[in-house]
């Protein structure tokens, strides 16, 4: 359920007792303040909001794009993609796949022999670059 921070604030501090005075103390503020913050009057910094989720118990949110926090515990886990997207090709995988089978002693060769083919493919395309360059002047 999607809320203004101070809403669920003020929801969270009724459930586990948590006063204005307790939030204020903890924060180094006056009870005016915290009461102008959590009535929706004044708007605190950031960093402020976090440290008054993070006092009363509410340590993860989601803050969506319309200005409104969600709790991530609230949440079903199908609105949350959990899985990272994959961005690897089949032939990328297979090469992961065989690389990870390999002996670590094998897996290093392997890493050095595939930097050096690497820069050597550099130095070619690079050579190429300054002669057509040079043809183009």
């Amino acid at each position: 359920m999607n809320m203004n921070w101070f809403d669920m604030a003020k929801d969270h501090m009724k459930v586990t007792g948590i006063t204005y005075d307790k939030l204020a103390e903890h924060l180094g503020v006056t009870r005016g303040a915290v009461g102008h913050w959590l009535n929706g009057r004044r708007e605190p910094s950031l960093k402020e909001i976090a440290a008054i989720l993070d006092f009363i118990g509410i340590n993860k949110v989601i803050l969506n794009s319309d200005g409104t926090i969600s709790d991530i515990q609230t949440l079903s886990l199908s609105t949350i993609d959990i899985e990272p997207k994959s961005q690897l090709t089949t032939q990328q995988k297979e090469l992961l796949a065989l690389f990870d089978n390999l002996p670590s002693e094998e897996a290093d060769r392997f890493l050095r022999e595939l930097k050096a083919k690497s820069a050597h493919f550099d130095a070619i395309f690079a050579e190429m670059l300054a002669k057509r360059g040079n043809k183009a002047s």
